[in-house]
């Protein structure tokens, strides 16, 4: 790789870490207020579409920084479950890593669950 490819790479590789510190950031501001995410949204001016893009994203980039995920291969898996367990909405559900700690507040979908889970198991 010459060196003009790996400073673009380099370069590539910060502004995503700063987008990501941005997003999660913002997250977190959400969080504290208390605020619906609809609500902070409106607020904010984006789409709850993009606001729940970038959440995911965010997991997705703690998980593989703290090695529960191999790197993005931009492949999407299924996980089919059955729906046989009810989380009253008032719930939460914390499962915590070493220094990942992943909450769920209400009821997650389960496919979120079992994904998370066994992306954990081999740790």
């Amino acid at each position: 790789m010459s060196h003009k490819a790996e400073s673009t790479q380099a370069i590539a590789e910060i502004k995503e870490q700063v987008q990501f510190e941005q997003w999660k950031k913002q997250i977190e501001e959400r969080q504290a207020a208390g605020l619906s995410i609809a609500v902070w949204c409106e607020q904010q001016g984006i789409s709850k579409t993009t606001y729940y893009y970038r959440l995911r994203r965010v997991r997705e980039h703690m998980c593989h920084v703290a090695g529960v995920l191999p790197e993005s291969t931009n492949e999407h898996h299924i996980v089919p479950i059955r729906e046989t367990v009810r989380i009253p909405a008032e719930s939460r559900i914390e499962i915590v890593s070493g220094d990942l700690r992943i909450s769920f507040v209400g009821e997650p979908p389960s496919s979120t669950l079992k994904a998370v889970v066994e992306a954990l198991r081999p740790c």
